[in-house]
């Protein structure tokens, strides 16, 4: 149940990097 938690939030923040990203460009 946590290490899901954990990938869930990983994903999140690969998401916002990505939204980041793309902003910057």
């Amino acid at each position: 149940m946590g290490k899901l938690r954990l990938q869930i939030g990983i994903m999140r923040n690969d998401a916002l990097d990505v939204a980041l990203i793309s902003e910057s460009l």
